[in-house]
């Protein structure tokens, strides 16, 4: 990445992304045991024996190479010899659900039908997206396939598009994590991926000729991001689309494919065109293999290298590209021959397990009245399945023309992204074994839609009833009633609605179960209170009884989450299928980056269900968010690099069952950038026994920041604040932050193991601060009350130095404000005396008046207390000003005294804590909740604090005391530790006189006397530090030196305590100690 001039009056930071060299990919990776991690590297030397063998093949060859025929194979190239390989020919078949060839049981049945791309990425399981790519990969290479025509990647844009459940969803950024965890799958099983179809495939309604009308930043950011992401995760081959792009047809669009694709994305490996996608024109504009052969032939293709209208440079530049996934990923080394007639079978029990799983953590529970659900099995519950849907197929599905047909319940959608099954489990079934029986339940069951007679008989003597609904959805060219592909409308199909209100009006206890390709309509009865349950199993695959029956009985706690966002009208949306019969058809694009939620959230329409959502059987705590990173990558550092680490942590509130839960991490961009309201940029999914906490963690990239600039044509970082939110959903947002860009941090940070010393002074007229060292220059331009502060200062410091021993106090900096006038000269001339390498230090009073002048020449290290309200107001102010750019930890922000007692209560230092400290944590700063004191019984406090601050991020307790608030430290400490054992004890102010034996029983205290008490202050000092030194749960303290006695008077028998006669405002020594120092 290199920084770009800037423009726009220095308020713009341009940073062109070094696309092509940034490797590896920047999804978070996976760790599994068969990855092969594709490197630079690996490409490198592949494409040298690509290019080897390359110079050894005829143009005969070559051009054999560039397109293909049909067999039992999609597309096959023939196989050749040369000295140094013998080829035994390409074989490349779909689909994204498996392999799309075989038949039925009894009829060549042999692989799995996994759950559908939509339900994969519905999931959320970075793992199991990518074991299902892995184990698709392991079928494909059995049976000699060298590559598989899938992940599908095209955006979800119209909620009845055809082809969405063959994605992962309707964002761009959760589609390309997806997408390239399934290219990273399939490509370390053996086989190649050939990710789908680019670009701008979002309709299949005159597929072969409408005319997508986009803009250059919608393009990059949306369409063809997902594409970019398959590029990083080193995919072999991306399939061109038949649609056109801004006037031409992708697979012959140059722009699209070699300007964008190729050079800007670096990718490597072939084109191959959609069928009937593109001849001699798509091989000028970057096509490398045409599909199929019919159209353009290896003799046209000699011809056109013998009339020079291809140069034989393109051609052996195309079969580079055909070879070099080959030799990447191995497969001229003991690759398996391909079974062409008869298949074995490759669908293995592993394989079936995962699809069961699969099917499982897909399902979204949108509904659970009461807790409803789960269900366990008893003895006599009558239970109703009422559906066609929820039954088997009564012919065999490899009957239609790619699975065209309807029958029994859905599992996937039609077309070529479809497969066979070995078996299938439908839902009746699966219930039945799970709850009835011998001595089980009563299961009752009418697989029609059509018999609303019937089904309200059979669901009124039924204690629960299930009603299975569906749609579907498939490929353009194959039609089901009416339905090219997308379809006519989003409602339920078969009469769903019908059925479901028919069956919850006389049973009061109705599960609704939707086996549909995508967004229904649901706000006819998803209401309705005998509506109890309602679960999206969306297309499960052949495990599909089995997954459902998992969730329905509690063996299985629901995870999965929307990909999409379900409307009450589909008017809602901001896309729509364009039916026109017209040619030429257009496809505006006029919601630009607002797809799905995005538009919502512009338009402020509240959604049935938001994107991310999804219930569970137990409820989740989020709480301690924290940012860490730095804002700027850099010159000349490449987009991958990841700028924060963003963590927080989940709870598991029940504490009897376990459960999973899918954190998601957005983003807000300043709004001059001209982003969507909120964007998806992370997630973790989080497994945690019951009652258990568990840390998620994200992290963003330099591109995952980054937008696309069309005037400079690169992907620009914008300095400014950006809102971070971590949530349950789009809408359910647990913790809000924000992250800064442009401004990079010194590396300065507080070294806390070694002992340390802060002075301050302060005068009712003005504030004094600086380091006994600088004080003497100070006292020639100050006042009065500086010599005297510094008079003070200075024989406190040489009074502790010489009660504690020989201790290497470092002094430090330290900024106290009033909120009175401080010259601006006064302040630089101070910080200016701090000298070279000492560390800076505020400990801010700021009654009105926040930030101090000259905010800019403020550079913190640590903020041991922010005391007070009032000045916090113009807390953004301040933090924009990078007053905390360094600081590493927060104290406390007041202290719940008998001073403030009235106006600050646990719920108004609550609101400010939520307001105003907790954003901090994404500084990656270190939080105290609000220092407590013995007066207010601070574990009593602390607790309803908590209580109203659930989410806050708290990473110790600071406890301040002094006067006679000493009178029972240490009992007063343990009794908040056991409180609280899980946070540690930073003690941030003690001034403390030794008590007297009367006052030792105060009623204010809690516990008993402490055993230093009734001593010498500087005996009371010694006793205190090393008790506190000797507990492990107290990690640092400070001393505050006592400025009066109890009785109000300034100590004059002891040099540690005396300044230079009697003072009428407090002034004191504030150290800070490491307890091991």
């Amino acid at each position: 990445m290199m920084i770009q001039p800037s423009r726009r009056d220095g308020l713009f930071i341009s940073l062109l992304f070094v696309l092509f060299i940034a490797w590896p990919s920047f999804i978070q990776p996976i760790e599994a045991k068969r990855h092969h991690h594709i490197t630079p590297t690996n490409w490198t030397s592949a494409l040298d024996r690509a290019r080897e063998v390359v110079l050894q093949l005829s143009v005969d060859t070559l051009a054999t190479l560039a397109t293909g025929t049909m067999a039992q194979c999609a597309g096959k190239a023939p196989a050749f010899t040369i000295p140094s390989l013998t080829f035994k020919g390409f074989c490349l078949q779909d689909g994204p659900t498996g392999v799309n060839w075989g038949g039925w049981v009894g009829g060549g049945g042999n692989t799995t039908q996994f759950p559908v791309g939509m339900n994969a990425a519905q999931t959320w399981d970075r793992e199991l997206i990518y074991e299902r790519g892995f184990m698709m990969g392991e079928e494909f290479k059995a049976l000699g396939i060298n590559g598989a025509m899938g992940p599908g990647i095209n955006m979800g844009r119209v909620a009845a598009a055809g082809r969405n459940w063959e994605s992962f969803g309707s964002d761009p950024w959760m589609i390309g994590e997806a997408g390239a965890l399934t290219v990273q799958g399939l490509q370390d099983a053996g086989t190649i991926a050939i990710a789908k179809h680019y670009i701008a495939n979002e309709q299949e309604t005159s597929r072969f000729t409408y005319d997508a009308q986009i803009d250059q930043r919608t393009y990059y950011e949306v369409y063809a991001y997902p594409f970019l992401k398959a590029v990083r995760a080193g995919t072999g081959s991306i399939m061109c689309a038949l649609n056109k792009v801004n006037g031409t047809v992708a697979c012959v669009n140059n722009a699209v494919q070699n300007i964008v694709l190729k050079n800007e994305f670096g990718f490597k490996g072939f084109i191959i065109s959609d069928w009937q996608g593109g001849a001699l024109n798509g091989a000028l504009a970057g096509m490398d293999v045409a599909m199929p052969g019919q159209l353009y032939p290896a003799t046209a293709i000699k011809q056109d290298v013998v009339a020079g209208r291809l140069s034989l440079a393109r051609l052996q530049d195309m079969v580079q590209r055909v070879l070099a996934p080959y030799f990447l990923l191995g497969q001229d080394q003991n690759f398996p021959d391909q079974i062409d007639n008869n298949p074995k079978s490759v669908s293995t029990p592993a394989h079936a397990a995962h699809a069961r799983k699969m099917a499982a953590d897909s399902a979204v529970l949108l509904k659970n009245l009461n807790s409803f659900l789960p269900i366990s099995p008893s003895a006599g519950l009558r239970i109703a399945v009422i559906g066609s849907d929820a039954g088997p197929p009564s012919r065999r599905n490899s009957l239609f023309p790619f699975f065209t047909g309807i029958d029994g319940t859905i599992t996937q959608g039609w077309g070529s992204g479809s497969a066979p099954m070995p078996y299938i489990i439908d839902p009746l079934q699966a219930i039945r074994s799970r709850y009835g029986g011998p001595g089980g339940s009563l299961v009752s069951s009418l697989l029609t839609n059509w018999d609303l007679a019937s089904a309200s008989s059979i669901a009124a003597a039924a204690d629960v009833a299930i009603v299975f609904v569906c749609s579907n959805s498939g490929e353009g060219g194959f039609v089901y009633d009416t339905n090219t592909g997308d379809r006519n409308n989003i409602s339920l199909w078969f009469q769903g609605d019908n059925l479901i209100r028919t069956v919850s009006s006389v049973n009061a206890n109705t599960i609704v179960v939707m086996h549909t390709p995508g967004q229904v309509l649901m706000n006819a009865w998803n209401t309705n209170p005998n509506v109890k349950a309602i679960i999206w199993a969306g297309m499960p695959g052949q495990e599909t009884g089995n997954g459902l029956v998992d969730i329905l009985s509690g063996d299985v706690n629901p995870s999965g989450k929307l990909v999409y966002t379900i409307a009450a009208a589909e008017a809602d949306y901001g896309a729509t299928i364009n039916f026109s019969p017209q040619e030429p058809v257009l496809v505006s694009y006029t919601d630009k980056l607002l797809v799905d939620y995005r538009w919502f959230d512009a338009l402020d329409k509240t959604p049935l269900y938001e994107f991310g959502f999804g219930l569970s059987y137990t409820t989740f705590t989020y709480c301690n968010l924290m940012i860490k990173g730095y804002a700027d990558p850099g010159p000349n550092s490449d987009d991958s690099i990841v700028l924060y680490n963003i963590t927080c942590v989940i709870t598991n509130n029940s504490n009897r069952t376990a459960g999973a839960e899918v954190a998601q991490l957005y983003i807000g961009y300043p709004e001059v950038v001209g982003e969507p309201k909120r964007v998806l940029r992370g997630f973790d999914k989080i497994m945690l026994a019951p009652g258990a906490s568990g840390t998620v963690e994200f992290t963003l990239t330099a591109l995952d920041l980054a937008y696309w600039d069309v005037p400079m044509h690169v992907w620009n970082l914008y300095p400014g604040q950006y809102m971070v939110w971590v949530g349950a959903s789009s809408r359910d947002i647990r913790l809000t932050g924000f992250l800064w860009i442009g401004r990079i941090p010194t590396s300065t940070t507080v070294d806390f193991h070694a002992s340390t010393a802060y002075f301050s002074a302060t005068t009712a007229g003005n504030v004094v601060s600086t380091s006994t060292a600088a004080l003497h220059s100070a006292t020639t331009t100050n006042s009065y009350a500086t010599t005297t502060a510094y008079s003070y200062a200075t024989a406190t410091a040489s009074g502790m130095i010489a009660t504690t021993g020989s201790v290497p106090y470092r002094p430090i900096l330290l900024w106290s404000k009033t909120g009175l006038a401080w010259p601006d000269g006064d302040a630089a001339n101070l910080w200016a005396l701090a000298g070279n390498g000492w560390n800076r230090v505020s400990w801010l009073y700021t009654y009105g008046a926040w930030p101090p002048p000259s905010a800019s020449l403020m550079s913190l290290d640590f903020v041991p207390m922010l005391w007070g309200c009032a000045g916090i107001q113009d807390w953004d102010t301040a933090i924009a000003h990078g007053i905390f750019d360094n600081v590493t930890a927060v104290l406390a922000f007041n202290e719940p005294d008998e001073s403030t007692q009235s106006d600050l209560s646990p719920a108004v230092a609550a609101e400010i804590y939520k307001r105003h400290i907790h954003p901090l944590s994404q500084l990656g700063i270190n939080l105290g909740a609000p220092a407590v004191s013995p007066t207010n019984k601070g574990a009593s406090w602390l607790k309803d604090f908590f209580t109203l601050c659930k989410s806050c991020a708290v990473d110790f307790l600071p406890v301040h005391w002094f006067g006679n608030r000493c009178i029972d430290l240490q009992n007063y400490l343990m009794n908040i530790h056991d409180s609280y054992p899980h946070l540690p004890i930073w003690g941030t102010e003690w001034a403390c006189a030794p008590s007297s034996s009367s006052s030792s029983s105060s009623s204010n205290q809690e516990g008993g006397s402490s055993p230093c008490n009734g001593t010498s202050i500087t005996t009371f000092v010694q006793c205190t530090t090393s008790w506190m030194a000797s507990q492990s749960w107290i990690q640092r303290y400070s001393y505050y030196g006592a400025m009066r006695d109890l009785g109000g008077h300034v100590p004059s028998s002891n040099a540690l305590l005396s300044p230079n006669g009697t003072m009428n405002t407090p002034l004191g020594v504030f150290y800070v100690q490491d307890k091991h120092g």
